[in-house]
This record gives C-alpha cells, structure tokens and sequence, in this order.
C-alpha cells in the first residue's frame, strides 16, 4: 500500500479511514506508524466516525474506538454529542443528492426504513394513527418477527440497495426518522428529506439546531400523540429548502484542513 502513495513536495495528503463498526479486524496500527515514518506531516491520517460512540459500544470491539484515536492526525464524528464529548471536529453527514432515481410506483404519505432497536412500538403508534388518519405508511423494517401490512409495517428479510430504498423514499410525502436510545445526531432520512424535498416526521431533540431547519417542512415530536397527521396530509404548498450542495464530501474536507 505504502508504495501506491505519491506525494508531491508541494502538497499534503489526506488518507481518510472509515473503519465501521468492525474495529478489532479494521484497526491498523502498524501502518498508520508506517505511514508517518514515510511521510511525516506530508500526510494526514484522519479518522472518520459514522456510527454514534455510545449507542454502539457493544459491537466488534467499537467501545474501544476512542483508544484508537491517538494514532490519527484528526478524528471527525456525524455525531454531535460524541464531538462535544470527546473533543472531535464535527461534520454534517457527506450527502449527494443522485439525479437518476425514478420514484418507486408505491407511493405512501409516510416512509420509514431501518432496524428495530428498540423503535418498534413507537413506529406501531404512529402507523395505527397515522392509518385512523387515512394516510398510508409504508416501514419498512429489517428481521422483523411479526408483519402488519394493514398499517403499512412490513418486514424486509435484507438491506436493500441504496437507490433502491431512495425510490421508496422519494415517492414519499413525508419521510419518518426515529432515532434509537443514545444516538443524537440525524440519520439518513434528514439529509434525504433536505435533499429532495420531502417533509420529515422526527424525534431528534437536535433537529432545530440543523442547517436547513424549518417548521414548515419538519416536525418534532417526543411523544407520538402529539403528532399534528394533518401537517402530513397539507400538500397546500411545495417543499424547498432551497439545497445547494451544501452537505457535499468537499465541506468535509475543508474542516480537516
């Protein structure tokens, strides 16, 4: 690997590793210090998180990611909290809005997508309501045990493609993000939302405190009654966040400088 890296003298590069949720296989010590013994400061190593510390501790060896950080120039979390918490630089998720993606022919009111943990009582709440309402859902969860197709709860046996699940998302009014125990920082279904203009149903706290918030197209709620389902329902008025690119990987790359 050493060997394919070319640095000029007049430039510095930016090796970025994004290591998932799989530390104990994907930790590479020794060649991080390689790297730098080659290198020196020609070179910045940065460590790029996109899973929440805390709520993922548990798996492969990911609660011990924070003794790997001194063997990064730079770390840089999605997630808020993390950031504050162990002195990271913070991104907003890398996202780009992909032109080629035809809507799926199902179209629904209200889209979810994801594993359970945790989360399926409350998407049950809001599919039984949301349904009273005469909306239609369409949660789609992963290894669910148990179906509910009347209410639109279904179960996926795998991940899907991306673009697959981003015609499901784009044929969709509003776009349904419920954060699991512990995470802070927005998922997918946000930058989707901002992206192609959709509405979004969410229990993140944090979301007034994202770029691009607005009252008009996103609601809060931390308690499932509280949900305003003729919001939903009002296609009255278009959608736009007035999205530039702003989310793009280069934002990324201007706060590791």
């Amino acid at each position: 690997m050493l060997n394919n890296i070319k640095v000029e003298n007049n430039e510095k590069l930016f090796l970025l590793f994004v290591i998932g949720r799989d530390v104990e296989r994907l930790y590479t010590p020794k060649l991080l210090h390689k790297i730098k013994q080659k290198f020196g400061d020609k070179v910045c190593t940065a460590l790029i998180l996109f899973d929440s510390i805390d709520v993922t501790k548990s798996l492969n060896g990911w609660g011990n990611i924070t003794e790997c950080f001194s063997s990064y120039d730079k770390v840089a979390t999605f997630d808020l909290n993390d950031a504050k918490k162990y002195g990271l630089i913070h991104f907003w998720d890398p996202y780009a809005r992909r032109e080629e993606i035809a809507a799926s022919t199902e179209q629904s009111d209200m889209f979810f997508i994801g594993v359970d943990k945790g989360r399926l009582s409350t998407l049950t709440d809001i599919a039984k309501n949301a349904t009273d309402k005469g909306l239609v859902c369409d949660f789609k969860i992963f290894d669910l045990k148990t179906e509910n197709k009347e209410i639109g709860i279904k179960k996926l046996p795998a991940f899907l493609p991306y673009n697959q699940m981003l015609s499901y998302a784009i044929s969709s009014n509003c776009l349904v993000e419920i954060l699991a125990d512990g995470q802070s920082s927005s998922s997918f279904r946000y930058y989707e939302a901002v992206a192609y203009n959709k509405k979004l149903l969410t229990n993140n706290s944090s979301v007034k405190d994202m770029p691009f918030y607005d009252p008009r197209y996103i609601q809060y709620f931390d308690d499932t009654n509280s949900i305003d389902y003729d919001w939903i329902k009002d296609n009255s008025y278009v959608v736009d966040y007035k999205y530039n690119g702003e989310f793009s990987i280069l934002r990324l790359f201007e706060k590791l400088e």
